[in-house]
């Protein structure tokens, strides 16, 4: 099982191959077709996250991972499903796309070699508990355990080396001929590997930031600070960015480990950061997407929809995409322009990709195709390229019809009056002068 990624994929430079796009997880394509104009709603899916990531992308074939413990091929063009991948017995994280196979790796453990063109599994490497992978452009990949160890192989060998770390590891990154790993120091079974963020406020642990060497395993250098990282972090042009639950952006030098620079906030950070033309972006708790020079630390700009943000960020050309837990999709360029749109979906943003001038959301319970109108799919009259739950009608402005729950709460043969909202609103008042009465003649 390879995992060269460094190279597109699909060769048209529209690919988004792994998680964090590329070896030092920079979440940054610069020769994609971003999605400039305000989108619409091209497709909606009732299928939701298992967690929060990336879906991959490439030869315009989209990897989405469900809560049903799958993961799906579906045509981002048509829309049509190619195949499901449903042999795991718990979340797996597409990992990453290397022509002829998508690598993903089970949270219990296993990483599987998935066929692209059928589905199929063309084979297994057993690998403990633990969350993502990290990879390296010659083919060699780096899984973090949850016992507290970082693990090396290649193609289908497991025994590259095998190095020992203080607390949970997540995903690494690599540059610079070494792997960079972030520890959460605390037990396992306090950590939900699927969905961490919601038990990290409440360890309150400490972390640690390890550069190990990508050719034996070696310790180079060490970090600590006060509140641990859920994401991984992300190494570019010597530098490894690393944020955390305290609030803060710590900025090392790759090769010796020292401290560059930091930023402090109020809020914390449970998304990676992206870096790009020089920036660097990441999502907070406060509802601020920070940019900052990746240079100084110093503020560029920052954006805000006032809900955690914990989808993105990613970035494609000169766009930069995220989303908030109140389903608020955001696009800003990142040269401070007049580009830029907001998009409303249902439920928190915890998966995204982008390319081909699409933009793929999920959310707990469905995902969204958007591109600009006439790009595909009938959504003048809320028809979809790709096939709706059986409850739920997909509309091109973003917002899917209520569910049909009964009687009161819009039902499918709800009575005209029910619907009225004036008339809802007088009966509500003639009910309360009911109610005071009754309450004066038991009085007496």
């Amino acid at each position: 099982m390879t995992s060269g990624v460094a190279a597109q994929s699909s060769g048209d430079g529209e690919a988004w191959p792994s998680q964090g796009f590329d070896s030092g997880n920079t979440s940054y394509n610069p020769t994609g077709t971003p999605l400039r104009a305000d989108p619409t709603q091209l497709a909606q899916v009732d299928v939701g996250a298992a967690h929060r990531g990336d879906y991959l992308l490439a030869d315009e074939t989209l990897y989405i991972h469900s809560a049903e413990n799958g993961l799906g091929a579906v045509e981002v063009g048509s829309g049509d499903l190619r195949w499901q991948f449903q042999e795991a017995s718990a979340p797996v994280v597409p990992t990453f796309v290397d022509t002829p196979v998508v690598g993903a790796r089970a949270l219990d453990g296993p990483l599987y070699g998935v066929d692209l063109s059928d589905g199929t599994t063309t084979n297994e490497v057993s690998l403990g508990m633990g969350r993502g992978l990290g990879i390296a452009a010659d083919g060699r990949w780096f899984a973090p355990l949850s016992e507290g160890a970082v693990v090396a192989g290649q193609a289908s060998e497991s025994g590259l080396w095998r190095t020992a770390v203080e607390g949970v590891p997540v995903r690494p990154a690599v540059a610079d001929g070494r792997v960079f790993v972030s520890t959460i120091e605390a037990s396992s079974e306090a950590l939900d590997l699927a969905f961490p963020n919601e038990v990290i406020e409440e360890l309150d642990a400490p972390g640690r930031l390890y550069a190990l060497d990508a050719e034996d395993g070696e310790i180079l250098w060490e970090a600590e600070r006060v509140g641990a990282g859920i994401a991984a972090p992300t190494a570019r042009n010597g530098r490894v960015f690393w944020t955390g639950d305290d609030g803060d952006i710590l900025v090392h030098d790759t090769e010796t480990g020292e401290r560059v620079w930091e930023y402090k906030t109020n809020g914390a950070f449970h998304t990676s950061p992206a870096v790009a033309n020089g920036i660097v972006f990441a999502g907070n708790e406060d509802g601020s997407l920070y940019a900052l020079d990746a240079e100084t630390g110093e503020q560029v700009a920052r954006p805000s929809t006032g809900a955690a943000v914990r989808g993105g960020p990613i970035v494609v050309d000169d766009i930069v995409y995220w989303g908030d837990q109140a389903g608020t999709v955001v696009a800003t360029e990142v040269g401070g322009g007049d580009g830029g749109w907001t998009f409303e979906v249902e439920g928190p943003v915890r998966a995204m990709t982008a390319g081909y001038g699409r933009v793929v959301v999920g959310t707990d319970w469905a995902y969204w195709v958007l591109g600009e109108a006439g790009s595909g799919g009938e959504t003048a009259n809320g028809d979809s390229d790709m096939t709706s739950s059986p409850d739920e009608t997909t509309v091109n402005e973003g917002e899917p019809t209520e569910r049909q729950r009964g009687f009161i709460s819009n039902g499918e043969d709800e009575p005209d009056f029910i619907s009225n909202g004036l008339n809802m609103t007088v009966l509500g008042f003639l009910l309360s002068v009911l109610g005071i009465l009754y309450q004066m003649t038991q009085g007496r």
